[in-house]
């Protein structure tokens, strides 16, 4: 945050499109620094994963993941043919990882596993063309959780996302190649951006966080974003956006003088360096 900015230094900047980006010539007000909190959560050292089936790409999902948690993470993975997973990859990654077989697609498979123990689950997606497999293995989860009573982290991997396999699966966390596509053309027609993307999905360095809005600001009170903005300055992160509870939408650089109020469960966005 202590950056100067010189001659012929560049500035990233998030907007929809280029014609949008315009100067602005009003002084930014004060942030209120009343609503600014000094409470802080911290955040869970260690994390474990559920992997509901297995693909080939599976191997590179838990090297990459290595790279985010702690030491002491945990991940399970129940498939149907154990026999085409590799203990000896598993060796090489600092994360302790069970295997076992089962039919996941058998109701009383699922209703067996002990849901309180796996916060994060994941659909890794089952090669090209098996998508809708995977939405009915997250619409059998979705049935398996809701019996027990369980909200878990749940995330989808599809191979190529198609708009009535989206329908059915509203309200989860999805992952698709399109999302690769979408980079490769922004790096292709600003090929600048690519040092900012790889800075941005890199281990290292900084990244995108969700963190707890009670972090920054005092809850149940009309914040404006330039306050927001002030609070994760003073922990030299930079606040690009909000997602709240309610209406699990995404809001990406907000209209700074707009008040909104926040509550428990709601998320702010950073650009940070920890976690």
């Amino acid at each position: 945050m202590a950056t100067v900015v010189e001659k012929d230094d560049q500035i990233i900047v998030l907007a929809s499109s280029s014609s949008g980006i315009k100067p602005c010539q009003n002084l930014q007000p004060a942030p209120k620094y009343h609503d600014i909190s000094d409470f802080q959560i911290s955040p869970q050292a260690d994390e474990t994963f559920l992997f509901l089936g297995w693909s080939p790409d599976c191997i590179y999902m838990l090297k990459a993941l290595a790279s985010y948690t702690q030491k002491h993470s945990r991940v399970r993975i129940i498939c149907e043919d154990i026999s085409q997973l590799s203990s000896g990859e598993f060796e090489k990654i600092p994360i302790e990882i069970t295997v076992e077989q089962g039919n996941i697609f058998d109701k009383k498979t699922l209703s067996d596993i002990d849901w309180q123990f796996y916060e994060n689950i994941v659909i890794p997606g089952y090669g090209p063309g098996n998508d809708m497999l995977v939405a009915r293995m997250y619409i059998l989860l979705k049935d398996a959780l809701a019996d027990r009573g369980f909200i878990n982290n749940i995330t989808v991997v599809f191979d190529n996302l198609l708009r009535n396999i989206a329908e059915e699966i509203s309200g989860v966390n999805i992952v698709s190649v399109d999302i690769i596509f979408r980079i490769a053309a922004q790096i292709l027609a600003h090929p600048d951006v690519m040092y900012a993307i790889l800075e941005m999905i890199s281990p290292e360095g900084v990244e995108v966080y969700l963190k707890p809005v009670e972090n920054y600001i005092v809850l149940e009170r009309e914040v404006d974003f330039f306050t927001i903005i002030e609070s994760a300055r003073r922990y030299n992160e930079t606040a690009i956006g909000y997602i709240t509870e309610q209406t699990s939408k995404i809001s990406l650089n907000p209209p700074k003088f707009e008040k909104k109020r926040f509550y428990h469960f709601d998320k702010i966005i950073v650009f940070s360096d920890h976690l």
